[in-house]
C-alpha cells in the first residue's frame, strides 16, 4: 500500500464499515496483541480479549500491531476486530465494546514504551495562539496538559520525533527535549486503582526520575529518560505480567 504505516489496517476497517460488517479480521505476522515486547522479556503473552479504549492506548504508546486510526474507526462504528497471525490457526486478540472481565489475576493488561518522541514544556501568555501555530506547522499535539495561573499558562505535550523534524522550517520556537520516552501501563479500570499507581511510582523512582505522569483512564503514562525504558519494562513485566 502507498498509505504509509497502518494504511492496510485502516483500509480494512473502513471497508468493513462501508459494507456494514459486524467484524473485521486483521491478519498480520504476529499472533495477536501482546502484553509487552517479547524482545525485551523473552516471553510472549497474547491478550485474548480487550476493548477499544485499551487497545487505542496501547497503539498510541508503543504497540505496533495495529494503527490507532484503525482502532478509532472500529470504535466509532462498533466493528468487532480480531487481530491474528496470517500463518497460524491459533486464536488471536478480539477487540470489542463492553469488555469487563479481561483481567482476573491483575488489573494490568500491558506495558508499552516508545522512544521516538519529543517532549515540550513551558509557559505562554497565549495558549490558543501557540496551538494555532502548531496546527499550521502540522504538529500533532499529543496528551496536552495545561495549567492556568493568572495571565500565564503552563503547558506540556509530546509528539512523534519524525513529525517534528519535518517541520524544522516552519515550527514555533519552543523548548523541547529529545532524550525522553513514554512508559505506559494499561489495564482494566486502572485509574481507579491507586494502590497500583503507588507501586508503579515507587518502582520507577528507584530507577530514575519521573518527568511527568498522567492518566488516560485506561493507562498510567510516565514521561521518563528514554535510556531507562527497556529496564523498567522488564521490571513491570516481572512484577505484574510474568506467566
Amino acid at each position: 500500500t502507498t498509505l504509509g504505516r497502518g494504511g492496510s489496517d485502516t483500509t480494512a476497517v473502513a471497508l468493513a464499515c462501508a459494507v456494514g460488517a459486524e467484524r473485521c479480521e486483521i491478519c498480520t505476522d504476529v499472533d495477536g496483541v501482546m502484553s509487552y515486547d517479547p524482545r525485551l522479556t523473552g516471553e510472549k503473552v497474547i491478550i485474548p480479549v480487550t476493548d477499544y479504549d485499551s487497545l487505542l492506548d496501547m497503539a498510541h504508546f508503543g504497540a505496533k500491531v495495529i494503527h490507532p486510526r484503525a482502532v478509532e474507526l472500529a470504535r466509532k462504528f462498533g466493528i468487532e476486530l480480531e487481530i491474528k497471525n496470517s500463518f497460524k490457526t491459533c486464536p488471536g486478540t478480539v477487540v470489542k465494546k463492553g469488555v469487563t472481565h479481561i483481567v482476573e489475576r491483575s488489573r494490568i493488561e500491558a506495558v508499552n514504551s516508545r522512544k521516538d518522541i519529543v517532549f515540550f514544556s513551558g509557559y505562554t501568555d497565549n495558549w490558543p495562539q501557540l496551538l494555532a501555530e502548531l496546527r499550521r506547522s502540522r504538529v500533532n499535539v499529543m496528551n496536552p496538559i495545561v495549567e492556568y495561573s493568572d495571565n500565564r499558562v503552563k503547558y506540556s505535550f509530546w509528539t512523534c520525533k519524525d513529525e517534528w523534524e519535518k517541520t524544522s522550517d516552519r515550527r514555533p520556537n519552543i523548548y523541547s527535549e529529545t532524550d525522553l520516552g513514554i512508559l505506559a501501563v494499561t489495564g482494566f479500570e486502572l485509574s481507579s486503582d491507586i494502590h497500583i499507581l503507588e507501586e508503579l511510582q515507587h518502582m520507577i523512582k528507584q530507577a530514575t526520575n519521573i518527568r511527568q505522569l498522567f492518566s488516560t483512564g485506561q493507562s498510567y503514562v510516565f514521561i521518563l529518560p528514554a535510556d531507562r525504558l527497556d529496564d523498567l519494562t522488564r521490571r513491570i513485566h516481572e512484577r505484574y505480567l510474568k506467566q
